[in-house]
């Protein structure tokens, strides 16, 4: 069986949260849970979380991109090279685990616009030949994921198939 991967970041590069499915789903909502107002961000989350737990796996990788690149760059690494170096590490990170858990191969990866720049380690890392790097509605899920990871973190507690690494 090969899957589909959802990539979102949350915090200004602090979380990157990935969500592994079988197959596309449409909530209706685009992302940035962030925009919505208050009772609708609680619908949202609600669906979304209650979807991830009962059928996907779910990521939160706290990576701390910024804090990482600021550190490479004082030990005079370029700082396009730093953000490289920084994803790359990430997302090796990512892939490695979704093996281990037996969520592979990655068939496609759908992730936020703002992973544009950093296609092609997408696709080395992954080993895959496309990746959609777009406002889908399916990327809702990551972004909810990392939203609450960021803000509400207690709420993932009582979902066994979501871990933070």
């Amino acid at each position: 069986m090969a899957y589909i991967l959802v990539l979102d970041t949350s915090g200004n590069w602090v979380y990157l949260a990935g969500v592994v499915t079988s197959h596309f789903v449409d909530f209706g909502y685009y992302p940035h849970i962030a925009r919505a107002n208050r009772n609708i961000r609680k619908k949202i989350i609600d669906q979304v979380l209650t979807f991830i737990g009962s059928s996907c796996y779910g990521v939160c990788l706290k990576l701390n991109a910024r804090l990482k690149v600021r550190e490479l760059t004082r030990n005079r690494v370029k700082k396009d090279r730093a953000w490289r170096y920084v994803i790359r590490w990430g997302l090796s990170r990512l892939a490695n685990h979704l093996r281990s858990k037996n969520f592979w191969p990655i068939d496609r990866i759908v992730a936020d616009p703002e992973f544009r720049i950093f296609e092609d380690i997408l696709i080395d890392v992954f080993g895959i030949k496309e990746v959609y790097v777009a406002k889908e509605s399916v990327v809702i899920l990551a972004d909810v994921l990392g939203y609450v990871n960021l803000r509400m973190r207690h709420l993932l507690k009582k979902f066994r198939n979501i871990r933070e690494l």
